[in-house]
């Protein structure tokens, strides 16, 4: 048996490669490369490099993001064991010339305008730069851990996943995990995620301008600790449908939805 079963373990591909700037070709850290479709991803390290193995044989969506740089997507071949190697260039998003975010300009920049209106609503919950800029050092996922109707699951590699406090009641059993597939509600990690420390949970989607950041379904795990602080302009928080606003409600927005607005300058 154990040769069937070596073979039955090798049959999976991998991809590998670099993700850098389209212009200076400089390695870019902290890009994540996903495949939706098979609900696996990985981001680069400081030499932009990734490897993402498990891959089923197969043509897959495969798609690169950074922020502040526009989101790549491609269709790759994968054939049984075998390793695709790579290098994707992303191109830097142009963003409002400004130093200081004031009341004029977020008037007229729409993302903006469109935080400041949600926020005269009253419902969720609103972090502005001014509140970001008094929490020092600490990362994005420590400083949102704190948000009302929100859980943070933390991962052995300093990962900080978004979750519901009080999330939606499943119709499976908890070890039925073919159940839990098909109702798309709670996301299932892979073993190599398990060893991270990720659990079966309802993650919420994440929203980085206007951009799904997890589009899966059920909602993938997306780490709030890959966004610098400095980089973020205001934050909403939305924990279940009635909060949230018409334009982001959907099925999936009783696991929470959070909208993450770049700075601009």
């Amino acid at each position: 048996m154990l040769p069937l079963f070596v073979g039955a373990q090798t049959r999976v591909a991998a991809l590998t490669g670099r993700v850098l700037t389209d212009t200076a070709h400089l390695a870019l850290a902290n890009a994540e490369v996903s495949l939706p479709e098979l609900a696996i991803h990985a981001f680069t390290n400081d030499k932009g490099e990734f490897r993402i193995a498990g891959i089923s044989p197969g043509k897959p969506q495969v798609l690169v993001r950074r922020i502040g740089y526009a989101l790549l997507t491609a269709q790759l071949d994968f054939a049984e064991n075998e390793t695709v190697e790579t290098t994707v260039y992303l191109s830097r998003v142009t963003v409002l010339d400004s130093v200081m975010v004031n009341a004029d300009s977020r008037r007229s920049d729409p993302l903006l305008a469109e935080f400041e209106e949600n926020r005269v609503r009253g419902v969720g919950h609103y972090i502005t730069r001014a509140e970001l800029e008094k929490e020092g050092g600490r990362q994005l996922g420590s400083i949102m851990s704190q948000t009302p109707g929100l859980a943070m699951m933390n991962g052995s590699g300093g990962q900080a996943w978004p979750t519901a406090r009080h999330g939606p009641s499943s119709q499976c059993a908890a070890r039925d995990t073919d159940c839990l597939k098909r109702e798309k509600l709670f996301y299932i990690p892979q073993r190599y995620e398990a060893l991270q420390g990720m659990k079966k949970a309802c993650y919420a989607r994440v929203y980085v301008d206007r951009m799904l950041m997890n589009a899966g379904q059920p909602a993938d795990p997306f780490d709030l600790n890959s966004i610098p602080p400095m980089e973020v302009e205001a934050i909403e928080w939305y924990a279940g449908l009635t909060e949230t606003p018409s334009k982001y409600s959907s099925r999936s927005s009783v696991c929470g939805i959070m909208v993450i607005h770049t700075r601009r300058g």
